[in-house]
């Protein structure tokens, strides 16, 4: 990631074939680098960065059925339907589109208090939940979002939501400061059955580096390698910089990793840097490298395949890119994947990094118990960074973290679940265009950057 915004997404693409990709010329001031743009025409596409690509009928909206539910469940086993109807679409979009311009108002509170009023509302009058639900999501200290998965383009207005923000930004004033984690189920069809295995620790990790021609020339993901490799010194790391995607797959069916960390910047954030002040049209995705070396947008289902094309298939799936909640992570899971974790858009670098070397002490320190890693990590960063506001983090599951075996007891650093963002929910927070140290070539940021790293990890060890 970077700390320049994210790219303008235009509601359309380039005609083409169905998952062709075309060429849009060259990219930057000499034109060195070459570009592909992603064309996903032919099947609707909902993107992150709150634009869609392509559209067909699938799109138009229906009567809801019962695959289209989204649940809420609750650590007391009960389950609380939401019915996606019409109006769910617009919500996703507008929801997504508030907190992408959170800039302008994080830093009011009494924006805030009007947000969290917008989502209740919201909640009450688009999915049903009145004021006993809202008060029993109130109580709860943990709140998980079955959302079904059968295709990418069916019912994405599920996974576009920000549950993060809109359950607890609604839940705000009736929980007085009590924290609550906020996370995903993904129930595949197929897979709905499917429980989670007891924590083991992983035997093998592989990072990956998206970062082609002028991101890598600009950027540094020096650091990010070396914490990905201190923070899981128990496991192997095998590495790989931007490769093709033929590379990448053959890469992972060979290291077959439990664990894999991406790293870099998504389709929406490279095209902002390659192609600056353009509207490119794109749906969510990596940038990997075509044969002659110019930049390639991969489709956020082909980047989820060529992830877990390993056999077995990753525990979990880390994005530390931009836009890679909703469907990269996602998605992954939807391949097979255990877990995975991505950004609900885009989110301060630094906050990321931070977060990252947390979770991985915790998920170690914990036994590998996923969430209780990631609610402990959430904590610890938010007791050393005021910047939490907003959304951000989103942890995805094929299985129910309340059907988890018992995690190891709690040893007293980092205890009770993570309260996220302005209203304590997972967020990241808005970017404020700060020095980064991992991803500069500047040696006081790198140096800010460790001793923060230094204290976190202090912290939750």
């Amino acid at each position: 990631m970077s700390s320049r915004r994210s790219p303008t997404v235009v509601a359309s693409a380039p005609a083409g074939p169905a998952g062709s990709v075309g060429p849009v010329g060259p990219v930057g001031p000499t034109g060195a680098t070459p570009l592909v743009a992603l064309a996903d025409v032919g099947a609707y596409v909902p993107t992150s960065a709150g634009g869609a690509v392509g559209r067909t009928d699938r799109e138009a909206p229906g009567v809801p059925t019962a695959s289209d539910a989204v649940t809420l469940r609750l650590a007391d086993g009960t389950r609380h339907p939401l019915a996606l109807g019409p109006g769910a679409r617009e919500q996703a979009m507008r929801w997504s589109q508030i907190l992408r311009s959170r800039r302008r108002w994080v830093d009011d509170a009494g924006a805030r208090d009007r947000l969290a009023d917008d989502c209740r509302e919201t909640l009450a009058s688009s999915f049903g939940v009145d004021d006993a639900l809202l008060a029993r999501l109130a109580a709860a200290r943990a709140i998980e979002v079955e959302i079904p998965f059968v295709e990418d383009a069916a019912a994405w207005e599920g996974r576009v939501l920000p549950w993060e923000y809109l359950l607890s930004g609604a839940t705000r004033a009736l929980r007085h400061d009590r924290t609550l984690t906020i996370s995903r189920r993904l129930v595949v069809a197929g897979r709905e059955d499917e429980r989670p295995a007891a924590p083991v620790a992983p035997r093998r990790a592989f990072y990956l580096e998206c970062a082609p021609g002028a991101v890598a020339r600009r950027f540094s993901f020096d650091w990010e390698r070396r914490m990905v490799a201190a923070a899981l010194p128990s496991i192997g790391v095998a590495m790989q910089q931007t490769p093709t995607a033929a590379a990448l797959e053959a890469r992972v069916v060979e290291e077959a990793p439990d664990v894999v960390h991406v790293a870099g910047v998504d389709v929406h954030q490279g095209m902002a840097l390659l192609r600056p002040g353009e509207d490119v049209r794109v749906g969510d995705g990596l940038l990997l490298v075509d044969g002659g070396g110019g930049a390639r947008a991969v489709a956020a289902e082909e980047a989820a395949r060529l992830l877990t094309a390993g056999a077995p298939a990753p525990r979990l799936v880390a994005f530390n890119v931009h836009n890679s909640g909703a469907r990269l992570a996602a998605l992954a899971v939807a391949r097979g994947a255990g877990a995975a974790l991505g950004f609900q858009d885009e989110v301060d670098d630094e906050l990321a990094e931070l977060f990252f070397t947390a979770f991985y002490a915790r998920w170690q320190r914990a036994g590998w118990a996923l969430h209780q890693a990631f609610d402990e990590a959430w904590a610890a960063v938010r007791a050393q960074h005021d910047r939490v506001q907003g959304t951000g983090v989103v942890l995805w599951t094929a299985a129910s973290r309340f059907e988890a075996p018992a995690p190891p007891a709690p040893d007293g650093a980092g205890n009770g679940a993570a309260e996220h963002g302005a209203h304590g929910t997972n967020g990241l927070g808005a970017r404020r265009g700060r020095l980064r140290g991992g991803r500069t070539a500047t040696a006081a940021a790198r140096s800010i950057r460790q001793e923060q790293v230094v204290r976190v990890a202090a912290l939750v060890l």
